[in-house]
């Protein structure tokens, strides 16, 4: 899906909170990105080699460690930025994670973001994202964010 809304076919892909790198793999395999998979987790970085290695794409996925709020990546850099729906969730700045997003994705880049893409400088961001909230038991529940607050979080990061 991400592929056939973006259109991205080629060029630089990174994977934000890639986890075992099953999103990695999927858009390596369906297109000729090179995929870099970004976590700071030990333990994901682990699965995500083996699953790479499994998947015979070691030479077209890297593993980086990194945080989404100051990736090490150059301004402009990637044509693609993707994440499941819920890495989002874990992020602790949102502000500064889309800001981070927006420096490195290329003009005329695309970003997926666990649910909708959205194109760099475009005037009318189109976001269905969800909230998650976290019940007393320890369920996870999730809620729809309004178009209105998801303006609100884009506003500040500078992206109209």
């Amino acid at each position: 899906m991400i592929i056939g809304m973006s259109g991205i076919m080629k060029g630089t892909c990174i994977d934000l909170g890639s986890g075992p790198a099953i999103l990695s793999i999927a858009v390596a395999q369906q297109s000729d990105l090179s995929v870099i998979a970004l976590d700071y987790s030990d333990d994901m970085h682990k699965a995500a080699s083996r699953n790479i290695e499994d998947a015979g794409l070691s030479s077209r996925i890297g593993i980086l460690c990194g945080d989404v709020h100051a990736m090490p990546f150059d301004d402009d850099s990637a044509d693609l930025i993707i994440s499941r729906g819920g890495s989002m969730f874990f992020w602790d700045d949102i502000h500064t994670a889309f800001r981070e997003i927006y420096r490195v994705l290329k003009p005329g880049g695309m970003t997926y973001i666990g649910g909708r893409v959205w194109q760099q400088r475009t005037a009318g961001w189109d976001c269905s994202c969800h909230d998650q909230k976290r019940t007393r038991n320890g369920r996870n529940l999730t809620k729809r964010i309004s178009h209105l607050r998801m303006q609100n979080v884009f506003r500040p990061c500078s992206m109209k």
